[in-house]
């Protein structure tokens, strides 16, 4: 017999029959236990059956047959697995595996994401995974969960030094202050966990320079830190400079070549905060840096 992962497979007598499948739970996999089982079992073969990562549950972990019974440990939350089936052929060495990945102890973290608006309606900047947010500004941050696993009861923590308004339902209204960087925690209950909420996303944040010519992230770094000219900003303009000092006002780096993504080493910097300045157009143009490890 001829084994594939296509729709069908041929038997010994050529007669076209369906491949094996794993069926399993729709919904992520909770502490309580989800079943797995093997279908369109081939005759005259022997199973066995392995989850991973073994440390992501209690219980045994592999086993003989076609259906498997697994516990993930509740402190695990939005992990993903795979249970692995294998066909054995009677008295050869022969195998065949099929696999199923599967989430557990909550929703799937590729169907959680976050949105910002301004307390006008606008979109912040994103780029690269993080907000990029203006001081001293209001926004609503929003949880978008488009999972099967509903999430409910949000509580929201914030940075220190924002301020936080309300939240209600799944966002969260905040005022940024003076340093709009740093992360954000989204704890809830999900349809894993009814009774206590868990973190079920962790986003960043940096500071934009409010509709001028560059970005910094990550803000805050530790070994290095990327400059990112907008599209508004001209590379190739003349009598133009960027460059970073420390608290005092000391010179510390100079950007001598423009290229739209500057990559800038900081391992060798002291912790603490760095202003970075531009010069373009005639005018100046200032964004404030942390360095923390």
């Amino acid at each position: 017999m001829q084994l594939g992962t296509s729709i069908i497979s041929l038997g010994d007598n050529y007669i076209p029959q369906a491949a094996p499948i794993i069926t399993g739970p729709d919904m992520p996999v909770c502490s309580s236990g989800g079943t797995f089982v093997l279908q369109n079992r081939p005759s005259g073969f022997t199973f066995s059956w392995s989850v991973s990562p073994a440390y992501y549950f209690s219980g045994s972990t592999s086993g003989n047959g076609y259906v498997a019974t697994v516990y993930p440990l509740a402190n695990e939350i939005m992990k993903t697995c795979t249970i692995t089936f294998t066909i054995h052929e009677t008295g050869t060495s022969w195998t065949k595996q099929y696999s199923k990945s599967f989430i557990i102890n909550g929703p799937d973290p590729s169907q959680i994401s976050t949105s910002v608006e301004d307390y006008y309606g606008g979109t912040p900047t994103y780029y690269s995974g993080i907000w990029y947010l203006c001081p001293n500004s209001t926004y609503y941050i929003y949880l978008n969960n488009n999972s099967n696993c509903a999430t409910t009861d949000y509580s929201w923590i914030t940075p220190n030094g924002w301020t936080q308004y309300w939240n209600y339902y799944n966002y969260v209204a905040i005022n940024t202050g003076d340093q709009p960087w740093g992360t954000v925690e989204v704890y809830a209950k999900t349809c894993c966990n009814t009774t206590s909420p868990v973190k079920i996303k962790t986003q960043y944040f940096s500071e934009d320079n409010c509709g001028e010519y560059f970005l910094v992230y990550p803000n805050p770094s530790s070994d290095r830190f990327t400059i990112l000219f907008k599209d508004n900003f001209d590379l190739n303009a003349k009598n133009k400079s960027l460059e970073i000092y420390d608290l005092n006002y000391n010179p510390k780096y100079i950007l001598k070549e423009f290229q739209r993504e500057n990559t800038i080493e900081t391992s060798t910097w002291k912790e603490g905060y760095y202003y970075i300045r531009l010069r373009y157009n005639g005018r100046e143009f200032s964004s404030k840096l942390k360095i923390s490890r």
